[in-house]
């Protein structure tokens, strides 16, 4: 009968500190950083004129209220006043479109804009389009 011998364990060679995996890692992260850098600004100014797209959407909802005529005297003295605020807050487009859309249902105020990334060390600027968009609804509720 032959006896059954147990293998040996087996040696591996221990990777170095720096190898091909970890420089790849800090790479790549080192890529999100930069990426993160150049594009911080554009996201910011979105979030904000989001933000301040929900502080006058209420606005919008009480225009829906009124009659026809008083209604758009509101929703145009919003709307001067909306692009005064987001030139203030920093949107540079000429184009800055602020377009709402009145219902039974809901009420929707949305801003169109562009705004520049601009990538350092390579001196490139790209154009990125926003279109944020808040909604509410607007049915009536009767107590």
């Amino acid at each position: 009968m032959t006896t059954i011998r147990a293998r040996e364990p087996v040696k591996y060679k221990r990777p170095g500190r720096i190898n091909t995996v970890s420089v790849s890692v800090f790479a790549t992260m080192g890529l999100m950083v930069y990426l993160g850098y150049c594009f911080y600004p554009a996201l910011a100014l979105k979030s904000s004129v989001k933000t301040e797209l929900h502080e006058s959407v209420n606005e919008v909802y009480t225009a829906n209220l009124r009659p026809a005529a008083e209604q758009q005297k509101r929703l145009r003295a919003m709307e001067k006043n909306l692009i005064v605020k987001l030139r203030k807050m920093g949107v540079r487009d000429e184009n800055l479109q602020i377009k709402w859309q009145l219902g039974r249902e809901s009420v929707t105020l949305e801003a169109k804009f562009d705004s520049t990334v601009t990538f350092i060390w390579l001196d490139k600027t790209y154009t990125v389009s926003h279109n944020p968009r808040v909604e509410t609804d607007a049915a009536r509720v009767d107590w």
